[in-house]
């Protein structure tokens, strides 16, 4: 299930795979930071691997033009995987914000 929404005037892409995330906070793209520095956070975190499967060429998150969007995607992702390790949201190239509330 792709979702487009708004959140805090920031678009945003939010992807689900069927049965959801399962999780109660979310870690998104912050409309704060520059798209440069938002661009090289994602670069880095694709390098993780699994953290940008959805978003590439043919998946149901591609979006080539909504950089926020699929940054956010990916983000949260990778948050997902290692915040167990103790990895904060907002330590993520500084450019990502830590929501409560689901953003669907």
């Amino acid at each position: 299930v792709v979702i487009a929404l708004n959140i805090l005037n920031m678009p945003i892409l939010i992807c689900f795979i069927q049965g959801g995330l399962g999780c109660s906070d979310w870690c998104l793209a912050s409309k704060e930071a520059p798209d440069e520095l938002v661009q090289k956070a994602l670069d880095w975190v694709c390098s993780y691997g699994t953290a940008c499967g959805r978003i590439q060429p043919g998946q149901p998150c591609y979006r080539p033009n909504d950089l926020r969007g699929v940054a956010s995607v990916a983000f949260n992702q990778y948050w997902q995987d290692v915040k167990s390790l103790g990895t904060p949201c907002e330590k993520i190239f500084n450019v990502t914000t830590l929501v409560h509330t689901d953003p669907s």
